[in-house]
């Protein structure tokens, strides 16, 4: 059964991707991937010490 509550964030959502939050998101989740992806590809060429800590640096951000 479907209760007011999943009513209230079906409503929210339906908000957010009007304003376009969902989509920004979206965004900001490809671009960061991209970054892990360009990351990896030059870090095949490093020794393993530099490659994990560039890897750890990128993933604090």
């Amino acid at each position: 059964m479907v209760s007011k509550e999943d009513f209230k964030d079906a409503y929210q959502l339906l908000d957010w991707e009007e304003a376009g939050v969902i989509e920004e998101y979206v965004k900001q989740k490809e671009k960061r991937i991209k970054e892990l992806e360009e990351l990896c590809s030059e870090a095949m060429g490093e020794q393993p010490k530099e490659w994990r800590d560039r890897f750890r640096k990128l993933l604090k951000k």
